[in-house]
């Protein structure tokens, strides 16, 4: 008895031709989503956006122990901000668990989140470096790889306190890098001879400049600190060096002289905890 194939045939044509019709031809919007390696812009400016985002972090990238290039590199949109972060979708390295991601900003402004992406582009800023507020780096690494939803940040507030002055700023941290070794009276005496104002002066002004620092929720590095200031324009925060040992006197080998920059940075910030609590003291 001979048996036909033709339903069989029929019916599979008919399957294949419904998969076409009910499969959607791709969108601008999709086209330029897969150009641009983002996952998830909204249009066609924003994935012109993630490009340009993704370009300029693959500009930033240098020679590293990763040998992390940027090909890889795709982008997801910020979904309770400004900017949006690039991340290599590969979470392992060598074996190691390594979650690398940036925060672009805006076209041209990128910072590193985390010390993988420090790794890879190490002369990107920390965003407290700018300064500037970021989001927090635990809630990017759980929404860019774990897919959990990010936190709206609160409302953006004017600072609670005046600024200080540059000249200010650089009198506090004068007297807040001298080591600990040196007394506080001495440490007062060498920053008024240096800043040519009175011991009086100097007290006053480094509790000023503490207290906006703690009240405006300013403190980061001296870099960022120092931008603060009313006038501030593009000086940099002096650092009293005078007890640091010499540069020249300094060899990977010498224990000695690591050891003596261990306890001056250690010193360092005793003085500014310490200044710090008296101030809350008050």
């Amino acid at each position: 008895m001979e048996i036909s194939n033709k339903p069989t045939s029929s019916t599979d044509a008919e399957t294949a031709q419904a998969k076409e019709e009910t499969t959607p031809d791709p969108t601008p919007l999709d086209t330029h989503r897969e150009r641009s390696k983002s996952d998830d812009a909204q249009d066609i400016e924003e994935s012109f956006f993630h490009a340009s985002a993704r370009a300029f972090i693959i500009m930033n990238v240098e020679p590293n122990k990763l040998n992390v290039g940027g090909r890889e590199f795709r982008i997801k949109r910020n979904p309770v901000g400004e900017g949006c972060f690039v991340y290599d979708p590969r979470t392992r390295f060598h074996g190691v668990e390594r979650l690398i991601v940036w925060w672009v900003r805006k076209e041209g402004e990128g910072y590193t989140l985390n010390s993988p992406s420090k790794m890879v582009t190490p002369g990107l800023k920390w965003p407290r470096d700018a300064p500037i507020k970021a989001p927090l780096t635990h809630e990017v690494v759980n929404y860019v790889f774990h897919g959990k939803p990010m936190s709206r940040p609160a409302p953006s507030s004017e600072p609670k306190l005046p600024p200080y002055t540059v000249r200010e700023y650089k009198i506090y941290r004068a007297v807040i890098s001298t080591p600990f070794s040196v007394s506080d009276e001495q440490a007062n005496r060498n920053t008024a001879e240096l800043f040519s104002v009175s011991v009086e002066e100097v007290e006053k002004v480094t509790k000023k400049v503490l207290w906006i620092l703690n009240g405006n929720d300013w403190f980061g590095s001296p870099e960022g600190e120092i931008q603060r200031a009313s006038d501030w324009e593009d000086e940099k925060p002096q650092l009293h060096k005078e007890n640091l040992p010499k540069k020249e006197n300094i060899s990977g080998n010498n224990k000695a002289n690591i050891e003596a920059i261990k306890i001056y940075f250690k010193e360092r910030n005793q003085r500014f905890y310490r200044t710090l609590r008296s101030l809350k003291e008050m």
